[in-house]
């Protein structure tokens, strides 16, 4: 566990805006979101909210949800980058067909 500090924004457990600490926790957790590739959770707290411990669970559950994002970004259309929008207001993309994903995925 480190703490360092930050600028000021708004405090994960308060909600109020103030100078914020930054305390780490790693896991030994294997990972795709964090740099050495085991994971790491921030915890961003005012000087009057002491931090807490992320779970396990949680940490567990910030890497499934990168891991769909990425999943995502693997089928994700590149001609509307997933939006389904064509370049037309109200127009649909002529690529994903207004899906978001690339089609060649959706037949594999």
């Amino acid at each position: 566990m480190t703490t360092s500090c930050k600028t000021s924004s708004t405090c994960d457990y308060c909600g109020e805006f103030k100078e914020l600490f930054v305390t780490d926790y790693p896991f030994e957790l294997e990972c795709l979101c964090c740099d050495d590739g085991k994971h790491v959770e921030y915890v961003f707290h005012c000087q009057d909210c002491p931090p807490k411990q992320p779970t396990s669970e949680m940490a567990k559950s910030n890497i499934n949800e990168y891991i769909d994002e990425a999943e995502y970004d693997d089928v994700r259309c590149s001609t509307c980058n997933g939006s389904g929008e064509g370049m037309w207001d109200g127009s649909v993309c002529r690529s994903c067909k207004g899906s978001g994903v690339d089609m060649g995925h959706l037949s594999e």
